[in-house]
């Protein structure tokens, strides 16, 4: 696949995602334990983005919420593009895209009544070179985990 393959696109925006999770803070009474539980959560889901087994993982999935869509692209769209990626990896194990990452300066703020907050954060990678980009999403605490819900926009 190219690099300008759509799928590939989305894909490394799915490497952000999951990155915008390692940091998630209490939204909704997670408290600073859960925090922990979820920032060595993430880290393992991230470290594990280039192999077959990590990007089919379960943590990996439910890193998401049902609800996740973000400018059109749902959660469906998303698991279907993470198997597709992992049964092209299994063809070609140099196809990998996805850098390590980590997040600072994380701000959780504007909880509304039913957990949905919005979160602010640096992402930095340090592949080839070393990039950061400051970003905002839309997080929700439910069911004792972290998942993230994209833009909430169809497009």
């Amino acid at each position: 696949m190219p690099a300008s393959h759509p799928v590939l696109k989305k894909l490394s925006g799915f490497s952000l995602a999951i990155s915008l999770a390692v940091s998630l803070a209490a939204c909704g009474g997670g408290g600073s334990d859960k925090t922990g539980a979820a920032v060595s959560t993430f880290n393992a889901t991230l470290s594990n983005l280039s192999t077959v087994a990590g990007l089919s993982s379960p943590a990996a999935l439910a890193s998401f919420d049902a609800s996740y869509i973000d400018a059109g692209y749902t959660r469906a769209m998303l698991v279907a593009d993470l198997a597709a990626y992992a049964d092209a990896l299994k063809t070609d194990p140099d196809l990998s895209l996805f850098p390590g990452g980590t997040l600072s300066n994380v701000v959780i703020a504007g909880c509304d009544s039913k957990n949905v907050c919005t979160m602010t954060a640096t992402l930095t990678n340090s592949d080839a070179d070393v990039t950061a980009v400051d970003f905002s999403t839309k997080v929700v605490f439910s069911d004792g985990a972290y998942r993230l819900l994209g833009d909430q926009a169809a497009a």
